[in-house]
């Protein structure tokens, strides 16, 4: 109703003549800087809050009991057929969110909050920040810093292994290695072509290490093109996974066998085949043997071998 009248009244005006024009662009002004400082006032109060970040909302658990609850359900329910997700360019990030439970869960910010800690991942995918909320303010500047901080990582005091005090209320997560790897055996065909040059797969051992779980498996990856003049993208076909491998898992003294297959159809299949709570390092022990297969353009199949 306020902004009909001061309308109104700017058309008054402009009927008695233009001697009233400089009143006409002042009033015109005024009203525009009131618009505008309105919406600015908006936008900030929605795009930052007094912990000073950005307020896109975060996954929360109220305790470690409940993350650990939520690893261990969306583990028995992870759908393992995916259809566009992998390039042979696909960051350390993007393979960890498509991999973990935690990942899928990370916001834009990459974060997440268990109780009253908001745990950070960096976009270079080999660092983890634990924040309390109240330091969670002073975090930025060691995101900028962060190349610098690792080069002289040891002269943080250590907490634990790859865990290190920035400050009080603020911890990193860093062990040198990313904080997801898969793992390609180069032996004796990593990746296998079709005769046409349009259809490749690969085989693959996979581990996964961070401060909240770690965990290992298998799968089989497609890339296909209409042309040998053009990149591979992610395939869109039938797939086919077969696996008898043996893995060390923690504590367990003897290598721990296991073996099964899953068909699918998109450009992967990934299965997971152990997890456990922790930052453990599972590899692919002897004798092990990981088939993958593509269906190719003319309806033929190719299939790619790890053996170890």
């Amino acid at each position: 109703m306020k902004k009909s009248n001061l309308c109104n009244s700017l058309l008054q005006l402009n009927r008695k003549g233009t001697k009233q024009l400089p009143l006409i662009a002042f009033l015109l002004l005024l009203f525009c800087s009131l618009i505008m400082a309105t919406i600015f006032s908006s936008c900030s109060n929605e795009e930052y809050n007094q912990e000073e970040s950005p307020v896109l909302s975060r996954t929360h658990f109220a305790n470690n009991s409940d993350l650990d609850a939520f690893i261990a359900s969306f583990d028995n329910s992870y759908l393992i057929t995916k259809t566009t997700l992998y390039n042979e360019k696909t960051s350390i990030i993007d393979i960890f969110k498509e991999n973990t439970a935690i990942g899928s869960i990370l916001n834009e910010n990459l974060e997440f909050e268990v109780a009253d800690t908001i745990y950070k991942f960096s976009k270079s995918g080999y660092t983890i920040y634990a924040i309390e909320k109240a330091a969670y303010k002073n975090i930025k500047k060691y995101l900028a810093q962060e190349k610098s901080i690792l080069n002289d990582i040891e002269s943080y005091p250590k907490i634990s292994f790859g865990k290190y005090q920035l400050e009080k209320g603020i911890l990193l997560y860093y062990t040198g290695n990313p904080i997801i790897e898969v793992t390609r055996i180069p032996v004796p065909i990593p990746t296998r072509v079709a005769q046409d040059g349009r259809t490749k797969v690969q085989a693959s051992f996979w581990k996964s290490r961070t401060v909240f779980k770690s965990s290992c498996g298998v799968q089989v990856e497609a890339w296909s093109r209409e042309n040998v003049n053009t990149d591979f993208t992610s395939a869109d076909t039938d797939l086919e996974l077969f696996w008898d491998i043996y893995f060390n898992i923690p504590v367990a003294p003897l290598p721990s066998p296991c073996q099964g297959s899953k068909v699918g159809h998109g450009n992967i299949i990934r299965q997971q085949l152990y997890w456990c709570s922790g930052y453990y390092n599972m590899n692919l022990m002897s004798p092990s043997h990981i088939i993958g297969r593509a269906k190719c353009w003319d309806g033929s199949w190719i299939a790619a071998n790890v053996d170890k």
